[in-house]
């Protein structure tokens, strides 16, 4: 983890500290400036080569690790065994992973549909919470996840942000129900991004339009958890049938 020396991110307790502020609002003021995640950045082999035209990303894909383990889904997306990767990964405390450039296109939709569109690597970019089907995510999480989708909407020309449930339906079911698709619709109308439609399962033009696209069942999907190949965890289990298989043979 980086420090906030290296981030430049003491800079304002130094002022506070300079101006004497007394210790309570000190302590006041670290705890609410958590909102400033931390980047830190790594790569990965999983990749597509070349790079691609920034104007063919339309897309955000949100998915969840599997895992509450962040560390270890960053480590997996380094294994060139692992064949999946993601342009962010965001710890439960709030620090963001960073793979590879925007125009990087890495593997972290799979089998993907939308709009008439399949292959929806080439199109856009996919951001992993750390979490599982019941975990939830953290304020943290959260708050991190807002200023990334910020920088996005004012990179690139996004016109979807989805589930990965979304563009794979029956196949996977992230970020499952816990997550706050309302705080995401909120913040995209207060961001006025001019091209957006959607953002999971509401329209933003007109607004205030909601339409489901996918109906997340009472009870744990089977591979919810477990067994779900862009997860971690799914990807790991296969990984190791697969070396099995190749001794015995």
């Amino acid at each position: 983890m980086l420090s906030c020396w290296e981030t430049e991110g003491c800079l304002p307790l130094l002022l506070l500290l300079a101006l004497d502020i007394n210790t309570n609002s000190l302590l006041y003021f670290i705890k609410e400036t958590k909102v400033l995640m931390i980047n830190i950045k790594k790569e990965t082999p999983n990749k597509s080569k070349g790079v691609r035209e920034m104007a063919s990303i339309d897309t955000v894909i949100i998915h969840y690790t599997g895992s509450t383990n962040a560390k270890g889904s960053v480590s997996w997306f380094e294994n060139p065994d692992a064949k999946v990767s993601s342009h962010y990964v965001v710890d439960r405390n709030g620090d963001v992973y960073d793979f590879e450039s925007w125009g990087t296109t890495l593997w972290h939709a799979g089998k993907s549909e939308w709009n008439g569109v399949s292959g929806l690597n080439r199109s856009s970019i996919g951001i992993e919470l750390a979490g599982t089907y019941h975990s939830g995510f953290t304020d943290s999480q959260y708050k991190s996840l807002l200023e990334l989708m910020g920088t996005l909407y004012k990179g690139i020309g996004i016109k979807y942000v989805l589930g990965h449930e979304q563009v794979s339906p029956g196949r996977k079911v992230d970020p499952g129900p816990s997550f706050n698709w309302s705080l995401l619709r909120t913040h995209a109308e207060d961001s006025n991004v001019p091209d957006l439609s959607r953002v999971g399962p509401y329209i933003i033009q007109p607004p205030n339009e909601i339409m489901p696209i996918v109906e997340v069942a009472e009870k744990t999907p089977p591979g919810a958890d477990k067994g779900d190949s862009s997860s971690s965890i799914g990807a790991i289990i296969s990984w190791i049938l697969r070396s099995l298989k190749k001794t015995q043979t």
